[in-house]
């Protein structure tokens, strides 16, 4: 499991112009799609 400090997560959604803009990695974006559904995989299997 990856980590993402506060400051890290808000640089993605700034202005690609500002300084500290960061792009959102393909990395990320995976990891944060199988988090999401592992979470509501569980989620749906305990409610059946």
């Amino acid at each position: 499991m990856q980590k993402i400090s506060k400051n890290e997560l808000s640089a993605f959604f700034r202005s690609p112009n500002h300084r500290s803009y960061r792009d959102f990695k393909d990395q990320y974006l995976r990891n944060f799609l199988n988090a999401l559904q592992k979470k509501y995989k569980t989620m749906l299997e305990n409610n059946s």
